[in-house]
């Protein structure tokens, strides 16, 4: 069965399975770097948040074997679930003093986003954008967000400077960063072992930071690190962190070399002999064959002078 012709069954199955009183009905979403995703969106007329499951996974698990019913039901576990944990009320959406603590920063490639970047207030930054969120809700690191429109700017009646003034503060207090050894990235990837921050556990961003020196200073030989975020989603943004990749340098003794692995997270080099452009076809190939088009930063690799304390 093709895909266009898997989205037409499953959307009918799964309406069928939840009666009349839901509307069910698939759609294209466009996301980071302009990849079509396609998705099934669930809804009641009740509902103020409707969301988006995508259906590209469970293709894969279809072509492998797994039986359309049990993967409509699947889906429809996922919306309830989705629905009661929904904390949230978008429909004071428009009370800036309700939201402002909640806004947020994300890096993307701009070129690779152009259009999208048209709709929305974003600051640029070496090759990337910066762009603004408001967070919904966070529920064992499931993060539901929203992307701020320059339309919802105007009612909220602030600058796009104001904006990002507001996320610069609260994205490393929301996301603190956090640092892994790649030994220890692939294990919590081969064994499972990543574990789920409770928000009474999460770390303040001083305290993180220090946490992070501690783990460099706890294994100064190993040859590359992994930064991200507390939640290991859109970590990348992580290098925007006030003083955090200084800290980094000041601790190894040595500039950085910054390789971005996705929108997650960077990976961290210390200064050595190695060629720029060697970096930069390693990046490439991992981005063309082990990284999602959506989930592609960018190819290129960063330098952080510990000297400067700058990025190029």
């Amino acid at each position: 069965m093709k895909f266009e012709q898997f989205i037409g069954k499953i959307t009918s199955l799964v309406a069928k399975k939840l009666g009349d009183n839901y509307e069910v009905h698939s759609h294209e979403m466009i996301k980071n770097n302009h990849t079509l995703l396609n998705s099934i969106m669930i809804s009641r007329v009740e509902d103020n948040v409707r969301p988006n499951i995508y259906l590209e996974n469970y293709y894969d698990e279809y072509c492998e074997g797994k039986d359309l019913e049990d993967l409509a039901n699947e889906i429809i576990d996922v919306y309830f679930c989705a629905k009661e944990k929904q904390s949230f009320d978008v429909d004071n959406i428009y009370d800036f003093d309700e939201y402002k603590e909640r806004i947020f920063y994300r890096i993307v490639h701009f070129e690779k986003n152009k259009e999208q970047l048209e709709k929305i207030p974003y600051k640029r930054y070496l090759d990337f954008a910066i762009t603004y969120h408001c967070m919904l809700s966070n529920n064992q690191n499931i993060l539901q967000s929203f992307v701020v429109s320059k339309d919802l700017l105007r009612y909220w009646n602030i600058t796009e400077e104001e904006l990002h003034c507001y996320a610069k503060i609260n994205t490393p207090k929301m996301f603190p960063p956090k640092l892994e050894t790649m030994d220890a990235l692939f294990e919590n990837i081969m064994y499972g072992k990543k574990k789920k921050i409770d928000e009474n556990e999460k770390l303040s961003y001083d305290d993180a930071v220090q946490e992070c020196i501690l783990k460099l200073e706890a294994s100064p030989a190993e040859p590359m690190y992994v930064i991200s975020n507390s939640i290991g989603t859109n970590g990348a943004s992580a290098i925007l962190y006030p003083k955090y990749i200084d800290a980094l340098a000041n601790t190894l003794q040595s500039n950085l070399f910054l390789l971005p692995s996705s929108i997650h997270e960077f990976i961290v080099i210390p200064e050595g002999d190695y060629e720029i452009q060697a970096l930069e076809d390693m990046v490439t190939e991992v981005n063309e064959t082990r990284v999602q088009p959506e989930e592609v930063l960018s190819n290129r690799v960063y330098f952080y002078d510990w000297t400067e304390r700058k990025i190029s």
